[in-house]
């Protein structure tokens, strides 16, 4: 059956009309009743997978989705192999998929032309190593593995238990903050409440993503993503904007070098609480000033040193880009 969603793009205003996107690949699910229920949000045009040295056509995916202890055939033929109450499940294990939407509480990931919802509540996030993550840290666009089971009426819902981003590698750091002082045409300043401020640079490997909201009015009860994500540029950042950096960072010199920057806004928990964020970090340096000025120091003139060593750092690192396409 056809569903059909009306997203809204808020910031836009935006209105259009999206029709259905056909299943040509038939879902390898062997036992499982088909879904009510079509995901069919592919990763925008643009943004290609975030993993350094690796094309989409060069990933090396793998699907699997399988019976544990027997679902539906044995519950006919009614010789299960296992004990009233004990509940049986489909194990669904997909490896190199692409993250295809970022929310609050799942992912949407998409793999052999399959789009796949992952609901979170019970699953552990990791990095490329094991350790920790959290889905703020996650991008459209990010190539992950996901180990959990299908939804026992949706084909293709499924409780996610373990998702491990394979794109946040172990040198990256992540940061989330506040668009500060913007130096064309490839630093910004970050203002962060935990690490200060941090100057991030943008080279042309960076991916820089725009997130924007959607509503969705269901015609049929379609199952409608939450945002949509859109490849922008370094004139899309904005001075107090909320952004999520993440790349190498260098800690004596307080300089991120970005892999990836989002912009914009999602229901994710950083997005979500920008507001309550942008003035705890403006109530934080504003006391810093505060405390400079009862010390007797000028702030304008502190406010143009800091320009002035921004702009040297700036300087220095198309010097270094000069000399590297040099050949030097």
């Amino acid at each position: 059956m056809k569903k059909f969603f009306i997203p809204i793009l808020l910031s836009g205003l935006l209105i259009s009309a999206i029709g259905v996107w056909a299943q040509d690949t038939p879902t390898p699910t062997p036992t499982a009743t088909a879904s009510p229920t079509v995901t069919p949000v592919p990763t925008p045009p643009g943004l290609g997978p975030i993993i350094k040295g690796i094309k989409e056509n060069e990933l090396r995916q793998s699907l699997e989705i399988k019976e544990i202890r027997g679902l539906k055939i044995c519950q006919e033929l009614n010789r299960c192999p296992f004990t009233t109450g004990e509940k049986p499940y489909i194990e669904f294990l997909a490896k190199a998929a692409k993250v295809s939407e970022v929310a609050n509480d799942y992912l949407r990931l998409a793999i052999f032309g399959v789009n796949y919802k992952v609901i979170l509540p019970e699953a552990k996030l990791v990095r490329q190593n094991w350790a920790n993550s959290e889905i703020d840290d996650f991008s459209v666009g990010d190539i992950i593995n996901v180990f959990g089971y299908l939804d026992e009426n949706d084909n293709f819902l499924v409780h996610g238990k373990t998702v491990r981003n394979l794109s946040i590698q172990k040198q990256h750091a992540v940061f989330k903050g506040v668009v500060g002082t913007i130096t064309p045409p490839d630093t910004f300043v970050l203002q962060t409440l935990e690490k200060g401020n941090q100057t991030v640079v943008v080279t042309n490997d960076t991916k820089i993503i725009k997130n924007e909201p959607l509503v969705c009015i269901q015609v049929i009860g379609a199952d409608c993503p939450s945002s949509t994500s859109t490849a922008a540029t370094f004139s899309d950042i904005k001075t107090g904007e909320a952004v999520i950096v993440r790349g190498i960072w260098d800690q004596t010199l307080s300089k991120i070098q970005a892999e990836s920057i989002l912009i914009g806004s999602d229901t994710r928990p950083f997005f979500k609480n920008a507001p309550k964020i942008k003035e705890q970090i403006q109530s934080k340096f504003g006391k810093i000033l505060e405390k400079l000025e009862n010390k007797g120091v000028n702030i304008e003139t502190l406010k143009a040193k800091i320009e002035e060593i921004q702009n040297r750092i700036s300087d220095m690192l198309m010097q270094m880009k000069l000399k590297k396409g040099g050949g030097e």
